[in-house]
């Protein structure tokens, strides 16, 4: 078994992103053509998005990891499948899903990636015959207005007008 790879990148990921591409590389090694972890996010862009989603989820698993040398990481992920399986999955299921998330492995996959495609002319007005929004339309708007206050935004408990209608103080 080799050893994982990780790529230069222009400087050291911070903790724990540092450990989280550490065990990327160990669960997902290059291999026939196919990069490994760190290539695919050598600046760790990807797995920060990731690790924000995955919040408190994996602290246990970071936690954990963290009271081991770095030398000891592999068997520690190894420790952990075994004895805490459903840790270990949600450790894994991350890092996957972060691997799987990066451009170089969207186009391997021959994913084009989301983009933008407005309706063509006509084409809306199939789906809105037969008087589907009839019920929503007699409903009238349900959005409160907002009003900005020093902090943000607070409702100010009045209706928004319809689209295209002026607001009235009557609202």
């Amino acid at each position: 078994m080799s050893s994982p790879t990780l790529v230069a990148s222009s400087h050291r990921l911070p903790e724990p992103l540092a450990t989280l591409q550490e065990v990327g590389c160990i669960l997902v090694r290059a291999e026939n053509g196919i990069p490994g972890f760190a290539e695919t996010d050598p600046d760790g862009e990807t797995l920060a998005i990731a690790l924000s989603h995955a919040g408190s989820r994996l602290r246990p698993v970071l936690d954990a990891l963290a009271t081991q040398p770095a030398e000891n990481l592999k068997g520690r992920l190894e420790e952990l499948a075994e004895n805490e399986p459903s840790m270990f999955a949600e450790l894994r299921d991350v890092l996957v899903c972060s691997y799987l998330s990066t451009p170089p492995m969207w186009r391997l996959l021959g994913y084009g990636g989301r983009v933008p495609r407005p309706p063509a002319d006509g084409e809306a007005e199939e789906y809105l015959a037969g008087g589907v929004l009839e019920p929503v339309l007699a409903r009238g708007p349900i959005y409160q207005l907002l009003e900005q206050d020093g902090d943000g935004f607070a409702a100010t408990g009045q209706r928004r007008p319809p689209h295209g209608e002026e607001k009235s103080d009557a609202t």
